[in-house]
């Protein structure tokens, strides 16, 4: 289990994480508001809202591993050939 978005020719058997374009939209937002002045003690600490889970069924399948097919019917895109991220 990898903690960071992998590659395209990633050979692990999952990934788990933060998105990260909404981390870099969170921090325009934040870089906006303290050069308009904001006092950057006072902006609120933001946790991510949105992670990511990445799927690699071809390796998945070399361990033995099932994914259960719900898991699969939720993932929103398919990255590459046996590899699936789903928006959690």
């Amino acid at each position: 289990m990898l903690i960071l978005s992998p590659p395209p020719q990633w050979n692990g058997e999952s990934a788990a994480g933060p998105n990260i374009a909404n981390g870099y939209r969170q921090a325009r937002v934040y870089t906006g508001l303290i050069l308009n002045g904001a006092n950057p003690a006072t902006l609120p600490v933001v946790r991510p809202t949105q992670f990511l889970l990445y799927l690699n069924i071809r390796t998945a399948k070399t361990l033995g591993l099932q994914i259960p097919p719900l898991l699969l019917a939720l993932a929103e895109d398919r990255i590459t050939a046996g590899v699936y991220c789903v928006r959690c």
